[in-house]
């Protein structure tokens, strides 16, 4: 839920400004066979292979190369263990990272990766700042309170629009099973949160150092 919310967000954003900005959904792209072939194709290596189409994005913007936005859907299986997906979110992680370190660019592509990256690896301390305000007296200056739930707010509005995108394509109309799901959904917010923290601390912890299949 929390993905699609997401390309409804920051993705389409930059897709309709026409930039690369944050990196790219391989799975949602397509790309004509001469522009790929123009830009080197989408083997970069074992700094670019982990999060290739993130890594092929900063190079076609920095060639002149530019995105749009195409209105549709597109199914794509969600994973089926806990394990995966961790082992997904560490591959995002560790993937864009080497995009932001390696990608053969100037600083002004990659920065917008960059940044993103940096507030992601934050995930698991949010975690624990959440727990230490819900269950401890911990003092907390009132920047990062204000800081803290705009964060939470808008991760909570993602899920609920990705939501509310999949009840749209699967023809959920009745009223009480979207607020069923709503419920269930916003319920179940702290899980996706300890979720999204424990893959990116899995990835500050070990390196992922290659492209991993994940089960869907």
């Amino acid at each position: 839920m929390f993905g699609r919310g997401d390309d409804f967000a920051r993705f389409y954003l930059q897709h309709r400004l026409g930039i690369t900005l944050f990196g790219l959904h391989g799975s949602f792209i397509v790309v004509r066979n001469d522009v790929e072939k123009a830009t080197g194709g989408f083997d970069f290596g074992p700094h670019g292979d982990i999060t290739e189409d993130a890594f092929w994005a900063v190079k076609a913007m920095q060639n002149g190369l530019r995105c749009a936005w195409v209105d549709g859907f597109l199914e794509e299986q969600s994973c089926l263990s806990v394990i995966d997906f961790l082992r997904q979110r560490r591959r995002w992680f560790h993937g864009l990272v080497k995009t932001v370190l390696y990608a053969p660019v100037k600083l002004r592509w990659r920065f917008g990766i960059g940044l993103n990256t940096m507030l992601w690896a934050l995930a698991p301390f949010a975690v624990i700042y959440t727990v230490f305000s819900l269950f401890y007296s911990v003092e907390v200056p009132p920047v990062v309170q204000v800081l803290a739930s705009y964060s939470f707010a808008t991760y909570a509005l993602w899920y609920v629009t990705g939501l509310k995108a999949n009840m749209d394509e699967h023809g959920i109309k009745n009223f009480w099973k979207c607020v069923q799901l709503a419920l269930l959904q916003i319920f179940l917010l702290p899980v996706f949160c300890v979720l999204e923290g424990l893959g990116v601390a899995w990835g500050l912890a070990s390196q992922a150092k290659e492209f991993e299949v994940v089960k869907k």
